[in-house]
């Protein structure tokens, strides 16, 4: 998590089982800062120390600045990171709000030496618990007893009642229920139970799908395909795989049962294959107010693939080589493991392509976008928002932006232009209306 500023009187909350947390926060914060974990190390750029449990576990407390946004970390076996921006601004003091140490406290670094353990100590207080343990079952014992006594003399209290109610009251009640009268009135009340509840099932009440359809077809393929995907309003997933086929599987979660299923044209050409899905649509006189259609279509194709992907729901691509185009809308974009030509446009997606490599093209307007990977050409514009390009240490690489390029781990004078090494290998180029490039390195985000 980086941040650019605080807000007075917001609080930060990140926690972890197994994972690393790193927070960047800005030089000049104004925060109180609390972390513990109980196998993982803590470290922060604020100066702050980090006590080291007797047996077990770190933490750190500290105050930066006048410490008004609340900043908490946690952790079981993962560490914990509190780092300031390298934003060149007069950094605030940090005051250790840790209670003074006992005689027996660790001597509070960062370390990883054993701690001294009194064995005896531990045995006792082992020893003390099994007798409190024992102590406790007894009283509760003599309390359940207690319980079961009253219990019976409730028994005996009531038999008297319980014998009439068998011997008069209940045959009376059976003659009434037993009249026509009351086994149509019951008959009726049924019917209409049955009515709701199949009103009921349809309704989505819950966050979780109702019940869920699938559509699936294969086609056999050669060569390097060309495969459309067509799915407005749809989430797209595409895989590679090593079969010389193309597979859809298309998932429909819906809450309405009268309405009309989605449903996918297919078109398959010599080149290739391609995809339209057709939304759903839900009937008019529903007695409750649905919004319950969600509609995914994941498609395997062979790892060297060509592919044209239109949707506005969420799109993942992940391990195809060939000429890829995007065409997203608002929902997230996620790339991995993609070789080749890749031009991707989206309006306010969040996009992170990682391991890329070859030539890569993008128009966004205002989500936020994540590149790692091996570019050989990459040219992006971008209405607003920031574009993070994370690069390895020894990149020998130039930059050219109409607005000031920052940088984060490299030692580089920033502005509208920026050489990484002698500059003569790959040339990127940006273009932004209100947003900015950082170029960050790979080392600095491998470093916790």
């Amino acid at each position: 998590a980086d941040f650019d500023r605080l807000e007075t009187g917001s609080r930060i909350s990140l926690s972890t089982v197994n994972g690393r947390v790193n927070l960047t926060i800005p030089s000049d914060a104004n925060a109180t800062i609390k972390a513990d974990s109980l196998n993982g190390n803590i470290t922060n750029g604020f100066g702050l120390p980090v006590r080291k449990g007797q047996y077990v576990g770190r933490d750190m407390y500290g105050r930066v600045g006048s410490g008004e946004v609340q900043i908490k970390l946690n952790s079981v076996n993962g560490r914990l990171a509190v780092d300031r921006k390298n934003d060149g601004k007069t950094p605030n003091p940090a005051t250790n709000l840790l209670p003074q140490k006992n005689k027996s406290d660790d001597d509070g670094d960062d370390t990883d030496d054993e701690s001294i353990i009194d064995a005896d100590q531990i045995n006792r207080d082992i020893a003390r618990s099994v007798k409190d343990s024992k102590r406790v079952s007894a009283a509760a014992m003599a309390e359940s007893r207690k319980e079961m006594a009253e219990a019976r003399k409730e028994m005996i209290r009531i038999k008297p009642t319980l014998d009439k109610l068998n011997t008069e009251i209940l045959p009376a009640i059976e003659a009434e229920l037993s009249s026509e009268a009351i086994k149509a009135h019951i008959q009726a009340g049924l019917a209409q139970k049955d009515m709701v509840l199949s009103q009921m099932r349809s309704a989505n009440w819950f966050s979780g799908p109702s019940f869920v359809e699938k559509k699936t077809n294969t086609f056999q393929v050669k060569g390097t395909p060309r495969v459309v995907i067509n799915a407005k309003s749809c989430d797209v997933k595409v895989r590679g795989w090593d079969k010389s086929e193309v597979k859809y599987v298309l998932t429909e979660f819906a809450g309405n049962r009268n309405r009309t299923s989605a449903a996918v044209t297919e078109k398959q050409t010599v080149s290739g294959v391609e995809l339209t899905v057709i939304e759903s649509e839900s009937s008019e006189g529903s007695s409750f107010n649905f919004d319950s259609s969600n509609v995914r279509i994941e498609v395997f194709v062979p790892k060297k693939s060509d592919l044209k992907i239109v949707s506005d729901g969420e799109i993942r691509l992940d391990g195809v080589s060939g000429e890829i185009d995007l065409d997203g809308g608002d929902e997230a974009i996620n790339i991995r493991d993609v070789d080749g030509k890749l031009h991707l446009s989206a309006a306010e997606a969040q996009v992170r392509v990682i391991g890329f490599r070859g030539d890569f093209n993008s128009q966004t307007e205002c989500g936020d976008v994540y590149l790692e990977g091996d570019f050989n050409k990459l040219s992006a514009k971008a209405t607003d928002g920031t574009i993070f390009l994370t690069m390895p240490q020894n990149s020998n690489a130039s930059f050219v932006s109409n607005t000031d390029i920052e940088t984060e781990g490299f030692e580089a004078v920033e502005g509208k232009k920026l050489r990484l090494g002698s500059g003569g290998g790959a040339s990127y180029d940006f273009n932004f209306t209100q947003g900015k490039l950082v170029v960050r390195n790979a080392a600095l985000m491998n470093t916790y």
